[in-house]
């Protein structure tokens, strides 16, 4: 008898241990219910009762875009076919005439959002709105590609919220966002239409630029390469031999027309800038470095950085391609008529083939032994609009920074037999000839801008034993 009651003693307390154990989970999970739902309720209330909506920077694959946002908890009225909490936005996108100006107010837009608990608080825009335009898979309406939209989100995760800054991250593509409370005068100023006139006014300003730059001690020049919603910096490697460019930052122009930079860029040891202040006395930027200095954003109609450095065959140059297109001849080679004759020549020539000379390109090519040659390929339309190429390679050596000397040209094996069928009917022979055992120097011509307002850098050859036979192309890279 004692020892069955022995026995009965450890499973008596096991069993109390475990029903104790099992009021206790049974708290302890209510209590984190609690407080989720705590949470939530706290969050809806922050969103809801700011006064002056809020302003969000969403990240996207282009940068960040700017909202302005109210929230509005459901008071049982219906408003726009919407039931629940709705929220009304105004948009900095100018891809759409909806988030455009309308008689000098920007157009608001207006949604539905919940919050909800999923592996953390999530606020879910839930009805198609502005921010839901960035993601549609749609690419005519996103502007994206490859269906994935800009990869921003509707559905962000509540990282944190303190000082009046929702940190949010998005629940597919991990964009970041924030929500920070809006004042009065950024209420104003975004319902009429301020966002899209700081973002027309910086693309007023990029297209203006053919280089901006700032001169430091130790690395030279220093360029800015903007986008309207993000942008980087290059300068001249320590050899010369190629350009070192920060990480793609993502940034914002504010109200002001300031440009924001969430997270500093790193140009180079001792050189991070943390955003670029507008001078409206001057309209000029002034860059903010790290240690509160300022200096002033130059802008130049050459790069400042030389040529040299940007093209060449290796892997690391920017450009390895010269390109003339054959509309040039009458315009830019009415200057430069030797070259323009050859040109002309060679589409005269090919015209007796049936074919339409469109692109005369000289590429810069690196052998595995480290030897250089230069391909030059006319690029031709057939009959039926199909783009074909011919191709000649020429001995080639850059004895110093922008000289370039060419030696003989040879005629490489072609499936298509159009190098050999044009070279033995002399089509092309003419220009060919003018440009073995020649050395050109290589240098900036300036800038044409392209129909889109998109400027184009030009450079330009010019042989050194013949000054009239000049070389004027746009510079590429196409390995």
């Amino acid at each position: 008898m004692k020892r069955i009651i022995y026995l009965l003693i450890p499973v008596l307390i096991a069993l109390t241990v475990l029903s104790c154990k099992r009021d206790y989970d049974d708290d302890y999970m209510g209590n984190v219910d609690e407080r989720l739902n705590a949470t939530l309720t706290a969050y809806q209330n922050e969103l809801t009762s700011a006064e002056h909506g809020w302003m969000a920077n969403i990240s996207s694959s282009e940068g960040i875009y700017r909202f302005w946002m109210k929230f509005y908890v459901n008071n049982g009225e219906v408003m726009n076919d919407l039931k629940g909490n709705r929220v009304t936005m105004i948009t900095d996108n100018m891809n759409y005439d909806y988030s455009g100006v309308n008689g000098g107010t920007a157009v608001p837009g207006t949604s539905s959002f919940r919050l909800k608990a999923l592996q953390r608080p999530t606020l879910i825009f839930d009805t198609y709105s502005y921010l839901a335009v960035l993601c549609d898979p749609d690419d005519s309406v996103s502007h994206g590609s490859g269906n994935q939209g800009l990869q921003t989100d509707f559905e962000y995760e509540i990282a944190s919220y303190e000082d009046s800054v929702f940190t949010l991250r998005g629940r597919t593509h991990r964009a970041n966002a924030t929500l920070v409370k809006a004042t009065a005068e950024e209420e104003r100023a975004a319902s009429q239409a301020g966002m899209v006139r700081s973002i027309e006014a910086l693309s007023r300003f990029i297209a203006a630029q053919n280089y901006s730059y700032i001169e430091t001690q130790k690395y030279g020049p220093v360029l800015f390469n903007f986008n309207l919603r993000s942008m980087s910096t290059s300068y001249e490697a320590a050899d010369g031999k190629s350009l070192v460019h920060s990480d793609v930052t993502d940034s914002y122009v504010d109200f002001d027309q300031n440009i924001i930079l969430p997270e500093p860029i790193e140009v180079a040891d001792q050189v991070v800038v943390t955003r670029l202040n507008w001078n409206s006395r001057t309209s000029k930027y002034e860059v903010v470095l790290a240690d509160g200095s300022t200096t002033p954003l130059l802008s130049a109609t050459y790069s400042p950085i030389p040529l040299s450095v940007w093209i060449g065959p290796e892997y690391n140059r920017e450009y390895n391609m010269t390109g003339i297109p054959i509309s040039w001849v009458d315009v830019i080679y009415q200057n430069y008529p030797l070259m323009g004759q050859y040109l002309a020549l060679y589409a005269d020539q090919l015209m007796d083939f049936g074919l339409e000379l469109a692109l005369v390109n000289l590429y810069f090519r690196q052998k595995s032994d480290g030897s250089m040659y230069m391909e030059l390929m006319p690029l031709f339309f057939l009959p039926n609009d199909d783009l074909y190429g011919a191709s000649y390679n020429f001995d080639m050596a850059m004895p110093e920074p922008g000289v370039l000397r060419l030696g003989n040209y040879t005629c490489p094996f072609d499936a298509n037999g159009f190098n050999t069928t044009f070279l033995e009917a002399g089509a092309g022979k003419e220009l060919l000839d003018a440009l073995a055992g020649q050395t050109f120097e290589m240098d900036w011509f300036g800038t044409l801008s392209s129909t889109s307002g998109e400027k184009i850098p030009l450079i330009y050859w010019e042989c050194k034993s013949n000054p009239s036979l000049v070389i004027v192309g746009y510079p590429e890279v196409d390995r």
